[in-house]
C-alpha cells in the first residue's frame, strides 16, 4: 500500500481506542481503508480530521490536524496519536519495537 497517497476522506473507523487526551472531545480510532487497518485517527463525529498511517514507526505519515486552536494542544495531541500508532503497530500489526 502506498501510504503517501492516503487521504483523510479514505479513512474509516475500524476499532475504537481510549481517548488520548481526557479533555479532548474528538474520538481516537484505529483506522482502515476498506477492511485493511492502516493506522490511527482522530475523528470529529464521523469525519477523520487527523491521522497517522504507515508501515512502521520510521515510515509514518501525519495527515490533517486536530480541532484545537492551541498550538501546544496540537502538539500534545500529535504526540498522543504517535503513542497510539505504536500501539497499532504492536497490537494490530504484531510488530516488535
Amino acid at each position: 500500500m502506498n501510504y503517501n497517497e492516503i487521504t483523510l476522506s479514505q479513512l474509516k473507523k475500524w476499532t475504537d481506542i481510549p481517548k488520548v487526551v481526557n479533555e479532548l472531545h474528538d474520538e481516537t480510532w484505529f483506522v482502515a481503508i476498506d477492511d485493511h487497518p492502516v493506522g490511527v485517527g482522530l475523528f470529529k463525529k464521523d469525519k477523520c480530521i487527523m491521522a497517522i498511517v504507515g508501515e512502521d514507526e520510521e515510515h509514518q505519515k501525519v495527515i490533517g490536524h486536530s480541532s484545537n486552536d492551541s498550538h501546544a494542544d496540537e502538539l500534545l495531541i500529535e504526540d498522543a496519536l504517535k503513542l497510539a500508532f505504536v500501539t497499532y503497530l504492536r497490537s494490530i500489526k504484531g510488530d516488535k519495537i
